[in-house]
């Protein structure tokens, strides 16, 4: 049930599975040009990201799937992780600088054109996170001592149950606030 509640709050946030554990993976990126990439896919889910291999980001500039186009990691200085100075939470966003040296200033506008190995997730499970799950889990439990099916609702639903304790929905509401989808200002002219 643990697992469950926490594949729960993963979807709930709009987060990739795993978000809030630490693991090492290769994912591929839509780059939309510019010179900020964020860290989420084709289905809309975010991901976090600690650090990345040596040469861990790779670029298919040419359109061939190869990725070899170019190839940066944090190290270099015209990489930056996103929010910067950072060190305790991870990356959502992978900012190109314009330096002398870059080789590139700016992302493709591309689909899969920019794959990233490296560590993602938390380092550590947050204790708000560790809190809800367990308050969560503990409120879906007692829910079905009755021998109810154990179906598992959407967060919404579960902190709205008539045993659900006033704290739950305010952990839950200070989570969705840190962890939820985050929607970035955009200019449209006219």
């Amino acid at each position: 049930m643990l697992v469950g509640v926490t594949r729960l709050l993963e979807r709930d946030l709009s987060l990739s599975e795993g978000a809030f554990n630490s693991y090492t993976a290769t994912h591929y990126f839509n780059a939309t040009g510019g010179s900020l990439l964020t860290l989420e896919d084709t289905d809309g889910y975010s991901y976090f990201l600690q650090d990345t291999n040596a040469n861990g980001v790779g670029i298919d500039s040419e359109e061939d799937g190869t990725y070899d186009g170019y190839t940066l990691d944090l190290d270099d200085a015209f990489l930056i992780g996103m929010p910067e100075n950072s060190s305790t939470k991870p990356f959502t966003q992978l900012r190109l600088m314009d330096w002398p040296t870059a080789t590139i200033t700016t992302w493709p506008i591309q689909a899969r054109s920019v794959k990233i190995a490296g560590t993602w997730g938390h380092a550590s499970v947050p204790d708000i996170i560790t809190q809800l799950t367990i308050r969560l889990t503990r409120l879906l439990l007692d829910s079905h001592k009755g021998g109810g099916a154990q179906i598992i609702p959407g967060i919404e639903d579960m902190i709205k149950l008539p045993d659900a304790p006033k704290e739950v929905r305010g952990i839950w509401y200070s989570v969705k606030q840190q962890y939820g989808r985050r929607l970035f200002a955009t200019t449209i002219s006219i």
